[in-house]
């Protein structure tokens, strides 16, 4: 389990374009425990350590125990949707969702 943690707390870190250091800083913990956690090599996490990291990257603890398989691309694009204020985030979303359907249907009916 602490392997796909690492790997979300990577992917989120990469997507916002943050340093460990700087990622460590924020959550008032090490540049090692933030390697390590990556990396998958902790033995025993405090849930308190996870939470500040979780919170630094604009994340809720729960989302570190979700497993996903996201690319670059769609943690990037959650990021920059969550860290909008509530209106334009419902805005924004409803055009991203509106130019995806045109795309899908493009790609059914072919010209």
């Amino acid at each position: 389990m602490i392997e796909s943690i690492g790997k979300i707390i990577h992917q989120h870190r990469v997507a916002q374009h943050l340093t460990i250091a700087t990622l460590a800083e924020a959550a008032g913990v090490s540049d090692s425990y933030i390697s390590r956690l990556e990396l998958g090599t902790v033995k025993d996490s405090h849930v308190s350590k996870l939470n500040n990291v979780a919170k630094a990257l604009g994340l809720k603890l729960s989302d570190l125990f979700t497993d996903t398989d996201l690319d670059p691309y769609t943690v990037e694009l959650i990021s920059k949707l969550t860290s909008l204020p509530n209106d334009q985030r419902k805005i924004t979303s409803k055009h991203i969702l509106e130019l995806i359907n045109i795309l899908s249907k493009n790609e059914e009916d072919p010209v």
